[in-house]
């Protein structure tokens, strides 16, 4: 949410321009919340371990 590298919106547009994309969010501040934040770190490992696609615009918090 508060990325000094890419705003929100510039990555919203990006996975909407990608027909298999799953937004998910941090709405923590900076970079390198995996692994960090447990949140971020399940839907990560869930995604590469077992294949699993986070639900669309998964917000996860700070």
């Amino acid at each position: 949410a508060h990325d000094p590298r890419a705003g929100a919106d510039s990555v919203r547009r990006a996975a909407a321009g990608l027909a298999t994309a799953r937004l998910v969010s941090w709405q923590g501040t900076g970079t390198g919340s995996y692994p960090r934040t447990p949140c971020i770190s399940g839907v990560v490992d869930r995604m590469l371990v077992q294949g699993q696609l986070p639900q669309a615009n998964t917000v996860c918090p700070p």
